[in-house]
């Protein structure tokens, strides 16, 4: 069963016994920032991949989207990945995702890790712009980072894998809306997909809250703004209500059996399977949020290498000679 608070794998991240930060009002998940930022891990970074941090995308305006790079040692061409990090669309950096991105290089990935904006500084649909953005910059830009653009990936966790899963959306025909910079019209062809732990559904986020009880009324505000009733259910928002999963890549989705999350993973595999696309879904026994970057717990790290293991058998990654 889901756990009641969030200090477990939050402590299991951080190594040590934390508490899950307050969140009662919109300023608290603000000034908790600090509090995710230190749980990032540069310890142990995988040797021979060349990052590139503070890479400029996009010019919009009042901001820059940037992003850091990660590419491993060869000739290539690597397939593309596009790596969107968690934090309930307000918390969290690429840089806390710069282990887990740069392990990712390490199997042969070209990748990108956007710095995508924040809520509610930045609400929704801006974080998918910038990751709708990422990828196509990404495609563009395949070559110089010695990546095969026809080999495109979209994995993350938690608000990255709505994240994820909203670009590959927006990408097959729900971008009409959205601000796409110099993009718009660019087709992006994605060969497949992870969806770790992933926040599909903002409905169900209030009726099952789990260990987000709450804050989960606090998120809604948050991303989607003070009048969040009138998009709760937005394809982009809550990928569930998407009239487009036909077109969705193959997919790997993947929710611990004691994560709160778990029911958005089984809501959208419903959703896709009953689209005809196609979907796996593993729920590894004992295991809870955040488990990607749990690299000290063996049941975590089986269930990461079994994911990229179904993902090779998608996206070869064998290297011209």
């Amino acid at each position: 069963m889901p756990h009641e608070s969030n200090a477990g794998w939050l402590s299991e991240l951080a190594g040590k016994e934390v508490a899950a930060p307050r969140r009662e009002k919109l300023k608290d998940l603000v000034e908790s920032r600090p509090f995710w930022d230190s749980l990032a891990d540069l310890d142990d970074l995988p040797q021979g991949v060349q990052v590139q941090e503070g890479v400029e995308l996009w010019d919009r305006g009042e901001t820059r989207l940037t992003a850091e790079i990660y590419v491993p040692e060869g000739p290539g061409p690597f397939p593309l990945l596009v790596h969107i990090h968690g934090g309930g669309y307000c918390v969290s950096t690429a840089r806390n995702d710069r282990k887990l991105g740069m392990r990712i290089a390490e199997r042969g990935f070209a990748v990108i890790n956007p710095e995508y904006g924040l809520a509610p500084e930045h609400p929704f649909p801006w974080a998918v712009e910038d990751c709708l953005y990422t990828a196509r910059w990404f495609t563009r830009n395949a070559a110089a980072y010695r990546g095969d653009a026809s080999r495109l990936v979209i994995e993350g966790g938690s608000a990255g894998g709505g994240l994820s899963a909203a670009t590959i959306i927006a990408a097959n025909g729900l971008a009409e809306e959205l601000d796409q910079g110099d993009f718009a019209g660019v087709e992006l062809e994605v060969a497949a997909a992870i969806l770790f732990y992933g926040m599909f559904s903002f409905p169900l986020l209030l009726l099952e809250p789990g260990s987000n009880v709450g804050s989960a009324e606090l998120w809604n505000r948050a991303y989607l703004g003070p009048h969040f009733t009138t998009k709760i259910r937005h394809p982009l928002a809550s990928m569930v209500y998407a009239p487009n999963l036909d077109r969705f890549p193959p997919v790997y989705l993947s929710c611990g059996h004691d994560d709160s999350f778990l029911g958005h993973t089984l809501e959208l595999t419903k959703a896709l399977a009953a689209a005809g696309a196609k979907a796996t879904l593993s729920v590894p026994e004992g295991l809870d949020h955040g488990y990607a970057k749990a690299w000290a717990n063996p049941a975590a790290q089986s269930e990461v290498e079994r994911a990229f293991a179904w993902l090779e058998g998608k996206v070869p990654v064998t290297q011209a000679a």
